[in-house]
């Protein structure tokens, strides 16, 4: 989401009023006052791409009757991007605009195998 305001952060005017709330933050000494610009927690995305399957075994008892037992598993890629905010505040020292990131989560990726997502059948199968 991107913020527009009509008032700009100038020499004269580093503290602009702002009618939106929690779009103001403080940075550091050097940027005491920012305000938002944009906030890209609404395109943060969890991707996943896997493949899952099951393994299992079945025991004959005799020649129409059969024990089975299986076991769910998976193989799984996690990503999911960052979340970052945009801010532009009037710095003190250097005279001058800036933008300041911050990172609220940065991004992550992973990959997992095995029974996470678990499931398991046992069967009893009789053969006509």
């Amino acid at each position: 989401m991107n913020y527009k305001y009509g008032n700009q952060i100038t020499e004269l005017n580093q503290v602009p009023t702002t009618g939106l709330q929690g779009t103001s933050q403080y940075v550091s000494s050097a940027i005491p006052y920012a305000r938002k610009t944009s906030d890209n927690a609404d395109k943060t995305m969890y991707h996943n791409f896997g493949v899952w399957g099951a393994i299992g075994i079945e025991y004959f008892v005799s020649r129409s009757i059969s024990l089975g037992a299986e076991m769910n598993l998976s193989a799984l890629y996690t990503y999911k991007g960052d979340h970052s905010t945009k801010y532009e505040g009037y710095n003190v020292h250097t005279q001058q605009v800036e933008e300041y990131v911050d990172v609220k989560e940065p991004s992550s990726s992973a990959f997992e195998f095995g029974t996470k997502n678990i499931g398991a059948n046992i069967s009893l199968t009789f053969y006509f």
